[in-house]
């Protein structure tokens, strides 16, 4: 069986000990919400996926996205989160301004 983004993330938070609720609480996410990623009915944004980093730095952010490498870091390799957490954030910002310039175009 194929693991997705709510298995991998499920067998994530498992790992930490904490339920749905603690685990949440600590990236800004409410208990169903975090049901719901676990079951695939909802992918988590941008910002939900900065506060995961932050919160759990051992977090090997390929493996929960794509199933590659394993769970956990076995090194520090903060400066590769953090240039591919800016890269996701321009991605949104480009998207940002494109939805700005068509609402400004409607709206003429």
């Amino acid at each position: 069986m194929e693991s997705t983004f709510g298995s991998r993330f499920k067998q994530f938070r498992l790992t930490t000990h904490l339920n749905q609720e603690e685990f949440g609480k600590k990236i800004g996410l409410a208990r169903t919400t975090i049901s719901n990623v676990e079951v695939d009915k909802y992918v988590i944004n941008v910002q939900n996926l900065i506060m995961l980093v932050l919160a759990f730095p051992k977090l090997n952010i390929l493996w929960l996205l794509m199933g590659t490498g394993s769970m956990l870091s076995i090194s520090n390799s903060d400066d590769l989160k953090i240039e591919f957490l800016s890269e996701l954030l321009r991605e949104k910002d480009a998207r940002i301004k494109t939805l700005e310039e068509l609402l400004e175009k409607y709206r003429q």
